[in-house]
């Protein structure tokens, strides 16, 4: 049985802030392939980012990073791969403070070349490597809203199918059918991987949870939305979402 591993790096803010920097441009770019199995063998180690996100969805995805971490780890774990992860506040403040400088400067999903932040990936895993880290697979996690489409009462997206969240005070409204292709905010975990040269290995998307919940008025005619504050505390979905992006790696 693996075990899960700390990976301490050199402390300094400036070697934090490149790594951030690097992790949170990669999760900011490119199109997920959604492949089944990665182009190597199954890793025995992995280096494991920390989950990032846009900083301007804070409120709505800041809540789910713990909880995606964790569930990354122990998927991975549960696959027989030993995980080294950073730790400490001072990984967690500067790739956060990367995300806001990144915002900042207008950076946003598919603003910028996959290759140029490949490049950085690499020049990172090379850094680390000299530094006497390894590991057969580098995996940086990415979460973000994505558009799910409305199917009767269910919701499909990112390889998953949940039910359409609804509240309603008629009873007879719960057997309505929401017409089709109608799109729903949801949340998706996005990975991307990359090999002991930092070569990019895939990108893959997991639909964790529909982000908003439709409300239906007495008369079943008037629909409207409505946040969701109960995001991430479903455990299995999570789990499920979880298992979609990380496929390619589980399966080898």
């Amino acid at each position: 049985m693996q075990r899960i591993k700390l990976l301490v790096v050199p402390a300094g803010i400036g070697r934090w802030l490149l790594l951030a920097l690097a992790l949170v441009g990669a999760g900011l770019v490119g199109c997920a392939s959604q492949p089944d199995a990665a182009p190597i063998p199954k890793p025995r180690v992995v280096l494991l980012a920390p989950t990032s996100f846009d900083p301007r969805l804070e409120p709505r995805l800041g809540p789910g990073v713990a909880i995606v971490d964790e569930l990354l780890g122990h998927a991975l774990w549960a696959g027989d791969v030993e995980v080294h992860t950073g730790r400490g506040p001072a990984f967690r403040d500067a790739w956060l403070l990367a995300a806001r400088a990144s915002a900042a400067l207008g950076v946003s999903e598919g603003g910028i070349a996959p290759d140029r932040h490949d490049g950085t990936v690499r020049a990172l895993v090379q850094a680390l490597q000299a530094e006497g880290e390894r590991f057969d697979a580098l995996v940086i996690p990415y979460l973000t809203v994505r558009p799910g489409v409305v199917n009767g009462q269910s919701v499909s997206w990112d390889g998953v199918t949940r039910r359409l969240p609804l509240e309603y005070r008629n009873r007879d409204s719960m057997f309505l059918v929401v017409r089709r292709g109608i799109q729903a905010p949801c949340t998706s975990l996005r990975v991307i991987a990359y090999d002991a040269r930092g070569n990019r290995l895939f990108e893959r998307l997991g639909g964790l949870e529909v982000a908003n919940r439709m409300r239906i008025e007495d008369d079943g005619r008037r629909r409207s939305w409505s946040e969701r504050s109960d995001l991430f505390r479903d455990p299995q979905a999570l789990r499920d979402g979880v298992q979609v992006a990380l496929a390619p790696l589980l399966r080898n």
